[in-house]
């Protein structure tokens, strides 16, 4: 729905010629939240590790992701930090922190990353609208 009022509000300006107003729209559909600054940091390091469980739960043996409950979880996480946690474990998953030499390992789960990177954009069309995240492995 957000789209779409940007898209009109877009075409609209186009045929009326309102520069500044087609480059501020243009701003707020590519938006880019940085969840690694700021007061997001804290609250999304705290939350991450749940999302990246959900999505890791979510991914079959032969390495591809049921979006549907990560997308159920999304619903209900909206807000600058919900959005932001879910896009860190999503993250995590595709660059998993290292881990300590020292600790016990477990077997690796085949992730398909090109699948979980499209999967994931798909659910930020769905769910969260034109935004691009800012993690701590780069943008998603």
């Amino acid at each position: 729905m957000r789209t779409l009022f940007l898209i009109t509000v877009l075409l609209t300006c186009s045929a009326l010629n309102c520069d500044g107003a087609k480059e501020s729209l243009k701003s707020a559909a590519h938006a880019v939240l940085d969840c690694t600054k700021g007061e997001l940091a804290p609250a999304v390091r705290d939350l991450a590790p749940m999302a990246e469980r959900i999505v890791l739960d979510a991914i079959d043996p032969n390495g591809a992701v049921n979006w549907s409950p990560v997308k159920d979880y999304a619903k209900g996480m909206l807000t600058d930090i919900g959005r932001c946690a879910i896009a860190e474990g999503v993250a995590r998953v595709l660059r998993p922190p290292v881990d300590d030499p020292n600790a016990p390992k477990v077997g690796g789960l085949a992730i398909d990353a090109t699948a979980v990177r499209i999967g994931f954009a798909e659910l930020k069309a769905d769910v969260f609208g034109a935004v691009t995240f800012q993690t701590s492995a780069g943008r998603l």
